[in-house]
């Protein structure tokens, strides 16, 4: 069943992107390319966390597809993986990989330590 979008919930998503959006930006401007690594992962870290922690609907949109989906994007992955995998397919896939494997971690991490250590639910 869909339940109806609310305007402040909306509002509120769109500014913690922003925020997390500018919030990748600045690593990836004082950081090279290789922190992006950080960003998946803290930042997988911080939505399996606010995702089970958090009680507020509001807040826990804002933070975790807002903010989180800010910080963290496949776009910026993607142009990263090649450009550190050069003309080198392993080195871009071990990339994709050890992004992807610490990633998903990090949400079960986030999960457990906002004591909510059983099934996901959507």
């Amino acid at each position: 069943m869909r339940r109806s979008i609310d305007i402040r919930e909306l509002a509120a998503v769109a500014a913690a992107g922003a925020a997390g959006a500018a919030a990748r930006y600045v690593c990836l401007e004082f950081f090279c390319g290789y922190f992006i690594l950080f960003i998946n992962v803290s930042g997988s870290l911080l939505f399996g966390y606010f995702k089970f922690r958090i009680a507020s609907a509001r807040l826990k949109s804002a933070l975790t597809y807002g903010f989180c989906g800010g910080f963290t994007t496949l776009s910026t992955f993607s142009v990263y993986a090649a450009i550190l995998g050069g003309s080198s397919l392993a080195a871009a896939a071990a990339f994709v990989l050890l992004n992807l494997a610490l990633s998903v971690a990090a949400i079960f991490a986030g999960r457990f330590l906002a004591g909510k250590a059983g099934a996901c639910k959507c």
